[in-house]
């Protein structure tokens, strides 16, 4: 067995299952075993497809097995991982948009190198069929939004909304439209009218002039009492009453 280990960038890029989906796939290979060998990015030995299935086997101390994939570099692993997740789940237009959304930086890097991923016997043929549509997309000058779109099988309009919804509307907008409780144009009249909204600004209330008045008398009452704990005769609490009284005189709250 393949020894790897785990990298954040990759076991992050993906959506998580949801609660439902996790307690599906863990009763499933609870009974059948992991019938699904995991993935391991063979120049670099990340695991980059199996994060789920490697944490369930480790927690039912049950086996799994490993096979190698041959990647040129970290954009062609990430572009593999996102074609292969669409083609494996069934996965509703929400979904699709939010795989694509993550493909953005991806292609838009892939855009800026001009890196080909189509050539090279070190890249397996299953890993170039998933990534080799990028670099011949980018040739015809097509924005990320859409090529994200067409590997994903949404419009570019859609990523682009389901991107602002992402970026802009609130956890429960969002949970709202991935539980099918509200559709993405929905979500994106409610962060449009979110950005209408005038931004409501607090007044700070003005000073009452009894309040700081009585806030000015205390203080003066406050010195007061303490100075009287001066010994008679002492020069310190002589001048003390004098910085009192002065202070008393020149209030501008004085009634």
């Amino acid at each position: 067995m393949q020894e790897f280990t785990i990298s954040p960038e990759f076991r992050d890029l993906l959506p998580k299952l949801s609660s439902e989906e996790h307690a599906m796939l863990l009763s499933q290979i609870n009974a059948d075993g992991c019938r699904d060998p995991l993935v391991v990015w063979q120049e670099e030995g990340i695991l980059i497809d199996g994060h789920n299935r490697y944490s369930i086997c480790n927690d039912l101390e049950l086996p799994y097995t490993t096979v190698l994939m041959s990647f040129k570099n970290r954009d062609d692993v990430k572009m593999w991982m996102f074609r292969n997740q669409l083609g494996r789940r069934n996965l509703d237009t929400m979904q699709r948009a939010e795989i694509a959304v993550r493909m953005l930086p991806v292609i838009q890097d892939m855009a800026k190198s001009r890196q080909s991923a189509a050539g090279g016997d070190k890249v397996s043929s299953q890993a170039k069929a998933l990534v080799e549509p990028v670099p011949q997309a980018l040739e015809r000058h097509k924005a990320a939004r859409d090529i994200a779109g067409e590997i994903a099988g949404v419009s570019g309009r859609t990523v682009d909304k389901v991107k602002k919804i992402l970026a802009e509307a609130t956890p429960e907008v969002i949970a709202k439209v991935r539980n099918k409780e509200m559709n993405i144009n929905e979500a994106c009249e409610t962060v449009a009218k979110k950005r209408e909204q005038p931004v409501v600004t607090e007044e700070v209330p003005k000073a009452n002039h009894n309040t700081v008045r009585g806030f000015g008398v205390e203080i003066a009452h406050e010195a007061i009492n303490v100075l009287k704990k001066i010994p008679n005769g002492d020069p310190l609490g002589a001048r003390g009453f004098q910085i009192v009284a002065t202070w008393i005189k020149q209030n501008p709250f004085r009634s």
